[in-house]
């Protein structure tokens, strides 16, 4: 069975999107100093997510344009896994009770994108059985 990680015919999106929850921290970056901050700032969850981004759902509000460290907890069974990634703020704003913010991944070499790659595609994989 060939893989496709293109969502054809639906809409702008470039990469397939999968849904799932897991907890997040968050640091916006200083637009001073433009560091990468070395723990979170506050809480959330990322859900829907691609290749290339995801969308955070948090009690604080993420500024659109703002670049942001997200330390991702991986859930699997008893094992959690953190990757560390960095992203742009594409969209914000409120959702219910909560704020919504759609984040682009920076595409770094290395182990933390890796994994993450390799997350989405074992989720479309298990999704096209």
């Amino acid at each position: 069975m060939k893989l496709s990680l293109h969502k054809h015919g639906h809409g702008r999106r470039k990469n397939r999107r999968v849904h799932f929850e897991f907890p997040v921290g968050v640091a916006i970056h200083s637009r001073r100093y433009w560091f990468s901050p070395r723990r979170p700032r506050f809480h959330g969850t990322v859900r829907h997510a691609s290749m290339s981004g995801l969308e955070v759902l948090s009690d604080n509000a993420i500024p659109e344009g703002a670049v942001v460290t997200l330390w991702i907890s991986i859930v699997d069974g008893v094992d959690v896994t953190t990757l560390k990634l960095r992203g742009d703020v594409m969209w914000a704003g409120p959702a219910e009770e909560l704020f919504r913010a759609g984040i682009r991944l920076h595409d770094d070499p290395g182990a933390p994108m890796g994994i993450w790659t390799e997350l989405i595609v074992n989720r479309i994989r298990r999704e096209d059985l």
